[in-house]
């Protein structure tokens, strides 16, 4: 986990958000704004991204030298941040256009073609080390330190999205850089190989062998600038093979969507194709499918999630990636992004777009419930790990597959998942470990392979006897999951949620929901650091949904995005009957979107506690109540 160097042994976790492209460049009175707008949404994060080739000096030679005008925007912004105690993490490399002949080996490179260059050419190194010294060693005039030894930028990735395995065929010309390097690993191991099977797996050998060298010597460069940053990398894919690559770093992140668009025409250009379900259908496929990608013994973050706009289901998305992440014992979610571009933040009459957060409600709410589950910590950590164990040997062996195996994801729903080589076992600090086959047999370097042979008895009565996945449902202590009816429930000490599909009933420890329709998010959290038994100042949300004005689909489904529409915003209506089983009387104000109370709601005694009936648009669009016991 991480921890704070005067304070160790305290566990610190971080939610935040994404900047972009443009909106890492705004005036001092809106990097101001926007650093308020952050710690009041309730971030303590940021990662600041797509921030590298808008900043480099045009008309040069070079794509490494910073333009001082830009730099000192993006200075302000840091010191913004710092001041209200939001922690800064990024990515060296993102998307900086290399220049013709910038690469002496490579001339012809060109886009983000560094990413695939870096492991296997010095030249590309040594443009991302002069890059990466540029920003890290230049002092911010407003903070008095250098990036690098400032301990706000508490985290850094070397290149964004660089999982070798897929970057390096991605064009021919790399491709055969790639395969010239690869014989000559063969030769240098006098390595003869006779059939395509062996050959690929040695080729996978030298990728992974290839990736670890530049990252350690990327790591060697950064120590040596003073930077004690935590490093990471290869924060991209669910290829089991990046275990020994994520091992070797001080912290592994991965990145996790639901409902990305499907480019129907051209990449990221209207028309989208969209799901448009919720993903309880598919059992919390994210962050499920995430999760056996945490390396046991290292702090694991999301800095890129978000279940996408127009999703109609998206208000989902804080609730469950807050809730599995603290079941987890994850230390870091981002949603990706806020804004990419800058006048998402300086107009206040925008419409909500693509990935952006900035004028979406139902996002900015969502996030506000998962900051209470996961930073709040209201769901406790799991007791139980079940780790996929492996060996170097059985990765590289015939027996290993690319993939996790099918099942292995779905005890995430309960339990603690993730890899972990088999040397490091005694040295993980895991109190409760399953085995992952036999109670009775010690661990085994071969765990993967027997995982493909479990069938469904071995979820029914080893593992978990309230959880089979080919019914759909799984419960923990404090999560349950219904995929049959897509229903979510969260019963914590300090808050209950219940995420329900549909005009039905359901109900939680102190919650009972008579829902009138539609899909809507429903929670009931203590406001005064007290269980909700004895709190007195609680706040109830209600989320449904929220499209532009004018929005245009292709279809009736909602599966094909062909106009994003316009401000100003629709609320989707939702009506509720709520039943707080609690004792004493009950006051409960609806609020308005910036928190003031708007309207008094008429409260009723029943004979578990008391109820009251509410409407989410009473003249103007209310998502949450305060409550008051006396």
């Amino acid at each position: 986990h991480f921890e704070f160097e005067k304070k160790t042994g305290v566990k610190v976790r971080f939610y935040g958000n994404n900047i972009s492209y443009s909106a890492n460049y705004l005036d001092k009175q809106d990097s101001e704004k926007l650093a308020d707008k952050f710690a009041k949404i309730g971030y303590n994060a940021v990662r600041i991204h797509h921030f590298d080739d808008q900043l480099i000096l045009k008309n040069q030679k070079t794509s490494t030298e910073l333009d001082p005008a830009r730099l000192d925007k993006l200075d302000y912004l840091f010191f913004c941040f710092k001041n209200k105690g939001i922690y800064i993490t990024t990515d060296i490399y993102v998307s900086r256009e290399l220049k013709k002949n910038e690469i002496s080996e490579f001339p012809e490179a060109s886009g983000t073609d560094l990413k695939a260059l870096v492991p296997i050419l010095p030249s590309a190194r040594e443009n991302w080390k002069i890059f990466a010294a540029n920003l890290l060693t230049h002092k911010n005039p407003y903070t008095g330190m250098t990036w690098a030894e400032d301990p706000a930028l508490f985290s850094f990735a070397f290149l964004n999205e660089n999982t070798i395995y897929s970057a390096w065929s991605k064009k021919s010309k790399i491709a055969a850089l790639y395969n010239e390097k690869f014989l000559l690993w063969k030769q240098k191991k006098n390595i003869k190989i006779f059939d395509t099977e062996e050959d690929t797996r040695m080729l996978l050998q030298f990728l992974t062998e290839t990736h670890i060298e530049s990252f350690e010597e990327l790591k060697h460069f950064v120590r040596s600038l003073g930077c004690n940053s935590l490093l990471s990398d290869a924060n991209w894919k669910d290829i089991v093979y990046q275990a020994l690559i994520r091992e070797k770093l001080d912290y592994v992140d991965n990145h996790a969507y639901w409902d990305y668009p499907r480019f129907i025409e051209q990449s990221y250009q209207i028309p989208y194709g969209h799901l448009n379900k919720s993903v309880l259908s598919k059992l919390a496929m994210v962050p499920r499918s995430t999760m056996p990608t945490r390396i046991f013994g290292k702090p694991f973050t999301v800095t890129e999630f978000n279940y996408l706009y127009p999703n109609g289901y998206r208000a989902e998305s804080g609730v469950i990636m807050g809730a599995y992440a603290a079941l987890q014992g994850w230390d870091g979610l981002y949603r990706y992004a806020y804004a990419h571009n800058s006048k998402t933040i300086t107009n206040n009459a925008y419409f909500i777009k693509g990935f952006d957060s900035a004028h979406d409600p139902i996002a900015s709410m969502s996030d506000k419930i998962g900051i209470l589950l996961f930073l709040r910590g209201d769901i406790n950590e799991a007791d139980e790990a079940v780790p996929l164990v492996y060996s170097e040997k059985f990765l590289f062996s015939k027996d290993a597959e690319a993939n996790f195996p099918d099942k292995y994801d779905y005890l995430g729903l309960t339990k603690k998942i993730g890899c972990i080589n088999i040397n490091e076992l005694g040295k993980t600090g895991l109190t409760s470990c399953s085995n992952l086959f036999s109670k009775n047999e010690n661990f085994s370097e071969y765990s993967q392979a027997k995982i493909k042979k479990w069938d469904e008895s071995f979820f029914s009565s080893f593992i978990n006897p309230t959880f089979n996945p080919s019914n759909g449902i799984a419960e923990s202590s404090q999560i349950q999951i219904d995929a049959n009816v897509s229903e979510f429930k969260v019963q914590s000490s300090k808050t209950e949620v219940l995420i329900i599909h549909g005009k039905k009933k359901a109900q939680s420890a102190l919650m009972t929901i008579s829902n009138d329709g539609g899909c809507a998010v429903f929670c009931l959290t203590s406001m005064d650091s007290l269980p909700l038994q004895g709190s007195k100042r609680m706040l109830f949300f209600h989320l449904t949904d929220v499209q532009n004005s004018k929005i245009k689909f292709g279809n009736t489904e909602k599966t094909i995005l062909e106009d994003w529409g316009d401000w100003p915003l629709l609320l989707k209506i939702g009506k509720a009957v709520i039943e707080i089983k609690l004792s004493g009387e009950l006051t409960v104000q609806a609020l308005s979107m910036d928190g003031k109370p708007i309207q008094k709601i008429s409260v009723a005694k029943s004979a578990k506690g008391s109820f009251f009936s509410i409407d989410n648009f009473p003249g103007q669009a209310v998502m949450a109540y305060e409550i008051i016991k006396f």
